[in-house]
């Protein structure tokens, strides 16, 4: 936790290098989260307890430990010091991060970006402030938010799993008479610290002199990549199966992952919101990091399209 402001600038200035115009980055966070007297998200390591019996009860048993022996790492219980130490983490002094440390270098990534925030406040990241401006050639890219529930809300940390559960039954469907291999979905834990992989279609942004490829950029976030009007598939279309097309795009996750949880009437919901470009809307496709075949049988992907790198 110490100089966590630097340490986390340096990570994702690391982390950006591998953008370029095929490739998606994905931010991942889950912890906590709060708005601060400025009406500015805030990011911390944890809470003290703040149950004043709890603390007294506590800190009378680290003091047993110590008279005893039992919180000495040489001649005490291995197992009791490990017990002390991870009852006593969330003692030590609270570290912070404020949004507005981090907005600039991921906002002006080359490249797409998809943010999830699994925290208490997170809808506080698309709050627009007076005092920020994207950066030159920044809206040239995609920039989607996934928040677990809005600035003013505190979240009943459902989302990851919503997410992580929508990504592993996602299947494509395959046409009448044709066998066609299925995208595939990502299958992953919350903890994972870096992962990488390929995807299908990217999203770009749109020229506004044609209006015919402003028709056509219209109609593939209303019905969506590798379907038909009325079907609901991805790319913003509402409604049909999970498998309803042949790529799954940000916009369409988000309504999965929103259906889920109202059916299970879980106390906060996701929140979609485009940081940039503030107009158009733009649609992101997501990674193939695993292929499902007709069979059902999941095997790694074939590396194509673009590239898609996750950090948490």
């Amino acid at each position: 936790m110490h100089r966590s402001v630097e340490s986390l600038k340096a990570k994702l200035k690391q982390f950006c290098r591998y953008a370029a115009d095929d490739t998606l980055l994905m931010v991942y966070y889950h912890g906590h989260g709060a708005m601060d007297d400025d009406n500015e998200l805030v990011f911390s390591s944890h809470d003290h307890p703040e149950n004043a019996e709890w603390s007294k009860a506590a800190a009378a048993e680290l003091y047993a430990a110590l008279l005893s022996g039992d919180a000495c790492t040489t001649h005490g219980r291995r197992d009791k010091y490990q017990e002390l130490l991870k009852k006593y983490e969330r003692y030590r002094p609270v570290s912070t991060l404020k949004w507005d440390a981090i907005r600039t270098p991921i906002l002006s990534a080359p490249c797409d970006v998809l943010l999830v925030l699994d925290c208490c406040a997170a809808g506080g990241a698309g709050l627009r402030h007076l005092s920020w401006q994207p950066p030159a050639g920044a809206e040239a890219y995609t920039k989607h938010l996934f928040a677990a529930c809005g600035f003013e809300s505190s979240t009943s940390d459902d989302m990851t799993a919503a997410l992580c559960e929508v990504l592993d039954e996602w299947v494509p469907p395959i046409p009448a008479g044709a066998v066609v291999p299925g995208l595939v979905t990502a299958k992953s834990e919350v903890g994972v610290m870096a992962t990488a992989g390929r995807a299908g279609s990217g999203s770009r942004s749109r020229s506004r002199a044609a209006s015919a490829d402003a028709a056509a950029a219209a109609a593939v976030r209303d019905v969506g990549v590798g379907g038909e009007a009325g079907k609901g598939v991805v790319g913003g279309g509402a409604g049909g199966p999970v498998g309803g097309g042949q790529f799954l795009t940000t916009k369409r996750l988000h309504q999965l992952m929103e259906d889920k949880l109202q059916k299970r009437s879980v106390g906060s919901q996701p929140i979609f919101k485009q940081l940039l470009p503030q107009d158009p809307e733009q649609y992101i496709t997501l990674p193939n990091l695993r292929n499902r075949d007709a069979g059902g049988e999941l095997k790694m992907g074939e590396r194509r399209g673009r590239r898609g790198y996750i950090i948490a």
